[in-house]
């Protein structure tokens, strides 16, 4: 199954929802956080890190001077944070995906099963609406190479954070 990478809309779900127990300043703008230019490729993971990281930066710089309930994150702690935490998932990992993720759904469209990664070979027509029917009526043989040749090309990926999964 792929999972993408999250929108920037995603992205600011993610952090509204991870920060609903955290102390953010009033100028601290989650949207903008989110569908910053910065926070491109970042997972829902990386989000978080983000998140604790710009906590951390708090702690660090309040070590002795105020009290606790005073201690809250500013966007000058997202911008550290930012300088810390790269998205776990590079570009070409990324493109990679993309693709993997288009030629099964060219396949699909087509009623035909991924018989190699980057060839497409024509099955029997069933007269279905359900995706999944379709590669379910496709001879097992067929579907398992698929599986082997996705987990063999990801073991020569430099980072396979999660955007892959088979089922």
């Amino acid at each position: 199954m792929f999972v993408p990478l999250p929108t920037p809309k995603d992205r600011v779900a993610i952090l509204k929802a991870l920060a609903v127990n955290v102390k953010l300043s009033p100028e601290v703008d989650l949207t903008t956080i989110g569908t910053s230019e910065r926070a491109d490729g970042y997972s829902g993971a990386d989000c978080a890190a983000l998140l604790r990281e710009a906590g951390l930066a708090v702690l660090k710089e309040s070590i002795g001077q105020a009290e606790p309930e005073f201690l809250m994150i500013t966007p000058r702690h997202f911008d550290y944070a930012f300088t810390h935490v790269v998205p776990s998932v590079s570009k070409k990992d990324q493109a990679r995906y993309n693709r993997v993720r288009d030629r099964i759904a060219h396949a699909r469209s087509r009623g035909a099963v991924v018989s190699d990664v980057g060839a497409v070979e024509e099955v029997e027509e069933v007269p279905v609406e359900d995706p999944i029917l379709v590669e379910a009526a496709a001879p097992q043989e067929q579907l398992s190479n698929v599986s082997e040749r996705v987990a063999n090309d990801d073991d020569k990926s430099e980072n396979t954070a999660g955007c892959v999964r088979e089922t």
